[in-house]
């Protein structure tokens, strides 16, 4: 794959796209329905909720409209990256109490990196250190565990101990609030570093790179993750152009996940109420979308009039009016239109997101690395799996 110019026709599709993604339909209330792109608005409406999970989880419509069928199409190839055949999935691992999820997670990496043998690891919001302690078992390896949590870290240090002593003789934890200006003091075992960011959070991932880079670490493994809390840190390499906003990288970071039926139908669920408390608030003359914080399940029984009055408590709503409003056919068609094209902008997540990796990546080849950018996790488990590995060639 040659990722410059897969770089750039993800910009280009964005750059084309990009007004429509700086905000949330709801955020452009009432002028939030692009008139070019309403027929495919009208078709995904079509859909039974079977056809709808499909269309979001694999976009996947029977359309006779090419250019929407195109769109689709482009998107997919654009954001296939080579999946990492995990050989050891059966494998048992050290640790107990695992997660499915991070058990995965844990093996996959495991099987990645197995061919590197007498390498310093610095595992960069490690937590209780599961994946150092699987990764330096019975190998010429060392680790040092960075965290700020030192709770979850003494946790570590007390499970490791109990497991294997000679395990706890090889890890070495700091706790530290890192960024990319951070200096690790440590006496280097082995002639090379591997440096591993397991879904860093938002700036964290570049901080990792650019610490790699820093502290001419010979392999670089970046998992990025939250990608809704990315501040500036984006645009590292020399080609990038597009200024995001976090409405964008909420959706980069929300994307690629498996929707089950019942997930799509919550979901309609509360973007009806949530999007209606909108309207009507604007009705009121609140302009500014208003923001209401985190909400329960049990809060979608309530009628919307009781949802308006508890989450608007200090507008002093009436709930029998509120409840009229939303009733209106105009007001429940306008609803239905902004979680309609709310769908059809998820579409673009995946892609948002792959302009993030690939702009990490080609930042390191900039700095002469050889970079592989490969789906390591399986999906259905873990949802945010594009791995950046980078080898340092010069």
């Amino acid at each position: 794959m040659n990722l410059q110019v897969r770089f750039e026709k993800v910009q280009n599709l964005l750059e084309e796209w990009l007004e429509f993604l700086l905000l949330e339909p709801i955020r452009k209330y009432p002028n939030h329905s692009p008139t070019n792109i309403q027929p495919w608005i009208n078709s995904l409406k079509k859909l039974s909720i079977d056809e709808l999970v499909e269309f979001e989880n694999n976009l996947i419509i029977r359309s006779n409209d090419s250019d929407f069928l195109k769109l689709l199409d482009d998107i997919k190839n654009l954001t296939t990256f080579p999946k990492f055949n995990l050989l050891n999935n059966n494998e048992k691992l050290i640790s107990n109490k695992i997660k499915e999820k991070k058990s995965h997670e844990i093996k996959a990496i495991k099987n990645l990196i197995h061919p590197l043998d007498e390498i310093n690891i610095i595992d960069i919001g490690s937590g209780a250190a599961h994946l150092s302690e699987n990764l330096i078992n019975k190998k010429n390896r060392n680790s040092i565990c960075i965290d700020l949590n030192g709770e979850f870290q003494q946790r570590g240090k007390k499970r490791i101990h109990q497991n294997n002593l000679e395990n706890s003789q090889k890890i070495k934890f700091l706790t530290v609030n890192f960024d990319e200006s951070s200096s690790i003091n440590r006496n280097r075992k082995y002639k090379n570093d591997i440096v591993i960011g397991l879904h860093a959070c938002g700036d964290l991932s570049p901080d990792i790179i650019n610490f790699a880079l820093k502290d001419n670490s010979k392999y670089i493994l970046s998992i990025g993750c939250c990608y809704h809390k990315i501040t500036t840190k984006y645009n590292l390499s020399s080609t990038a152009r597009l200024q995001l906003s976090t409405n964008a990288f909420n959706l980069a970071a929300r994307t690629h996940r498996i929707q089950t039926k019942k997930d799509l139908e919550r979901k309609i669920m509360v973007r009806t109420y949530r999007y209606g408390l909108h309207c009507y608030l604007y009705s009121l003359g609140h302009q500014v979308f208003f923001p209401i914080g985190q909400t329960k399940l049990s809060d979608y029984e309530l009628s919307f009039g009781s949802y308006a009055k508890k989450y608007a408590t200090n507008l002093n709503i009436k709930s029998e009016i509120a409840e009229v409003f939303f009733n209106q056919q105009e007001i429940q068609n306008q609803i239905n239109d902004l979680i309609y094209i709310d769908i059809f902008r998820g579409i673009f997540g995946r892609l948002i997101e792959s302009y993030l990796i690939l702009d990490r990546a080609l930042y390191l080849c900039e700095r002469g690395h050889r970079v592989e950018i490969i789906e390591i996790f399986d999906r259905k488990l873990s949802p945010r799996n594009l791995a950046i590995f980078a080898n340092k060639i010069k």
